[in-house]
């Protein structure tokens, strides 16, 4: 029967090898350098492995080869170094294994998403919010965003529909499963960088292709429809459906009405 010096022992060996590979001791050299789950996280994004580095201070050498990387090689380092530390906490702390497909595809995404950002001019600071502007003529715009649930690996699509007048004409909560991050969530819901590749001339190579092509095949099925974006601040009563969206189990429908909250929010974004 083991005693209690000899199970403090033990655990104190679990605390001092990596938990990623538990192949090695815990230090920042093993998950920098030759942490085997690591590597393969890198292969899976395309990187290299980092150049093996003899000088006993790690984190100067490592500094001195990073910087003379190009802009978009440390921000996709940067990302999966930071995603294998957030897998490494999510073991230790909730038990959650690493998945090297999800962090790969979780990576891939949100180095795309911060390329879009970085890709935009910056925005000149006004003290009034950007509001809702109405379509015109006879064409309907839909608002569109999403609330994504991370425990349960699914998000809901809010949708609101209107005429040139601001007038609702329709809206709807529609649910997503099997969704493995975030930005896939808002993929659903037509975030910043799926609109900027909807309106591209050019083939989509990313992660997020198949979610392209889906959309523009859809697209012929209308006769004349466009794609744009806009912030928070002019998408309130979608962003309140999609958030009202997550108390259904199924897709719900609204002809020329819509949740209390969500009417009184389309009320005040009437124009005047």
């Amino acid at each position: 029967m083991p005693t209690f010096a000899n199970l403090q022992h033990r655990h104190l060996q679990v605390r001092n090898t990596c938990p990623l590979c538990e192949s090695a001791a815990d230090t920042v050299a093993h998950m920098i350098f030759s942490c085997p789950i690591v590597l393969q996280i890198l292969a899976s994004v395309g990187l290299p492995p980092v150049p093996a580095i003899q000088n006993p201070d790690v984190s100067e050498d490592f500094i001195s080869w990073f910087i003379q990387l190009s802009k978009g090689y440390q921000l996709l380092i940067s990302i999966t170094y930071w995603s294998a530390w957030f897998a490494r906490n999510r073991l230790v702390h909730e038990g959650s294994a690493c998945s090297i497909l999800k962090s790969a595809t979780f990576i891939r995404a949100l180095f795309l998403e911060l390329e879009s950002i970085q890709q935009l001019p910056v925005p000149v600071q006004t003290t009034n919010a950007i509001k809702w502007v109405p379509p015109h003529g006879d064409i309907i715009k839909m608002n569109f965003d999403a609330s994504f649930n991370i425990s349960l690996n699914s998000s809901v699509s809010g949708i609101v529909s209107r005429d040139s007048q601001g007038l609702l004409m329709a809206a709807c909560t529609y649910p997503h499963t099997g969704i493995t991050d975030s930005f896939a969530a808002e993929a659903n819901a037509y975030s910043l960088t799926i609109i900027k590749k909807l309106n591209s001339p050019t083939l989509d190579k990313s992660v997020i292709s198949p979610i392209i092509r889906d959309i523009l095949s859809l697209k012929t099925s209308f006769d004349n429809i466009t794609f744009s974006f806009v912030a928070r601040s002019g998408n309130a009563s979608a962003h309140e459906m999609a958030k009202l969206g997550r108390q259904f189990g199924e897709a719900r429908y609204w002809i020329e009405e819509a949740p209390a909250s969500v009417e009184q929010l389309i009320l005040r974004e009437r124009p005047t």
